[in-house]
């Protein structure tokens, strides 16, 4: 009986050890799928800042681009105003200031 006892006794053990080893096991493959979950966020931030940089150089040549162009419209604009102030001044006053 004793033996028995004994033999049953290392049974509820082993079934012990099967069960710590296979949640050992469930946990390491958790781990791994976290793991590669956070290596696809990773990515996919590297992913999304590369377009933003992307997106901001596109911006900022493009405002260059409209500053490029618009600068001597506008400068030329400024001329054009300052000449029809002179000229109502004349007009009004018979003379510029």
């Amino acid at each position: 009986m004793t033996l028995t006892l004994m033999a049953i006794g290392m049974v509820i053990m082993a079934g012990t050890l099967m069960l710590i080893a296979g949640l050992m096991i469930w946990m390491a493959i958790r781990v791994a799928k976290v793991s590669a979950e956070i290596e696809e966020l990773v990515t996919y931030t590297r992913t999304t800042v590369v377009r933003i940089d992307g997106i901001a150089r596109t911006v900022e040549a493009g405002t260059q681009l409209v500053r490029q162009t618009l600068t001597p419209s506008l400068v030329r604009f400024g001329a054009l105003v300052t000449g029809v102030k002179k000229g109502f001044e004349i007009f009004l006053n018979g003379t510029s200031s």
